[in-house]
């Protein structure tokens, strides 16, 4: 009976220690932010868009483990986990999900905690080139371009595909929520299609050419909430606004070197003052317009260093203004701040 109790005295004195460790974690911190700000325009009085930090995977996180976690990790080894490259993005709340190409798996960070999880997909709904994505309630819908589908995951799994037979090549995709419809980039068809929730496909609009409506291997598309439509129709150096019927509204942007004009447009996003943001890949940078078309603002440069870009590809704004920009050349993605002025 004796050596009874003390084996339960001893079990409860580990459980307590082990709550102890456990409570000890602290605040999230991540470790790649510039000394000096950068952002634009470059005054303090003017800035609009500042750069928080730049993240290329766990080694960049310090979650402030507490001693029994520190000390798992120093038998164990502690799970890195980096980017390679990165491409269509999204917010849910505090969590980004990235699609990663190069790694042929999503990425889920949690900001607020710090962790970092892996999507792949088993068996038959196995990635093996996701480029887009999307999130509706419990769903993340992946575009996997090399398998023409669309793979819909809950709760970490894999459950279905979507557009089987229907796609050619899908790339970017949206949650439309003025509309309750995933609308996805069909490149190779040159077209966007519309499907529900449950992966019925609603409609399909668009052909190849270069009027009104008519798209030359178009990549990303995003949703404001008004339901306007943007869509990188890339090889017509140019982005087209769709009304929510997906009727051609104005399109932005021509082919060129200088202010307002493209060389490969591609993640588009708005931010909560419906400001739209484009992303160029040979350009490395990110130009901001507002809804006529008037170039607001250019964003970034060539380079490694904070708000500087390589092949850049993706890019969300969540409704606080945060901002996620896939730098898929330098294999991480930079967090910036757009902040609303009257």
């Amino acid at each position: 009976m004796h050596d009874v109790r003390r084996r339960i005295a001893q079990r409860a004195a580990w459980l307590s220690l082990l709550a102890l460790g456990a409570c000890a974690s602290g605040p999230v911190e991540y470790l790649r932010r510039p000394e000096q700000p950068v952002q634009w325009p470059p005054s303090d009085a003017d800035a609009r868009v500042r750069v928080e930090f730049v993240y290329a995977g766990t080694q960049d996180v310090d979650a402030h483990p507490g001693f029994f976690e520190r000390i798992i990790d120093a038998i164990a080894g502690a799970d890195r986990t980096a980017l390679v490259s990165p491409c269509g993005l999204v917010f849910d709340k505090n969590v980004l999900y990235v699609a990663d190409t190069g790694a042929a798996c999503v990425h889920r960070i949690d900001f607020a905690t710090g962790e970092h999880e892996v999507l792949r997909g088993e068996d038959e709904l196995a990635l093996e080139m996701p480029i887009g994505i999307a999130v509706h309630a419990e769903s993340v819908f992946v575009a996997d371009s090399a398998r023409s589908r669309i793979v819909e995951f809950r709760d970490g799994e894999a459950v279905r595909a979507i557009g089987e037979g229907r796609l050619h090549r899908p790339t970017g995709l949206c949650w439309d929520a003025s509309q309750q419809r995933l609308l996805a980039v069909d490149t190779t068809a040159a077209r966007i299609v519309a499907f529900s929730a449950t992966g019925e496909e609603l409609a399909s609009f668009g052909t190849r050419g270069a009027g009104a409506g008519e798209f030359n291997f178009p990549t990303h598309i995003a949703a404001a909430n008004d339901g306007t439509i943007a869509v990188s129709d890339s090889m017509n150096f140019r982005v087209q606004l769709l009304n929510a019927d997906l009727t051609p509204l104005r399109s932005i942007g021509m082919v060129g070197r200088g202010p307002g004009a493209f060389a490969s447009p591609k993640g588009v996003a708005f931010d909560p003052d419906g400001h739209l943001y484009v992303v160029d890949g040979l350009f490395e940078n990110v130009q901001v317009f507002a809804r006529d078309g008037a170039l607001l603002l250019a964003i970034g440069s060539g380079g490694q260093g904070f708000g500087q870009l390589t092949l850049p590809t993706g890019i969300c704004i969540d409704s606080s203004g945060r901002i996620a920009l896939a730098d898929a050349g330098n294999s991480r993605i930079q967090i910036l701040r757009y902040e609303s002025r009257p």
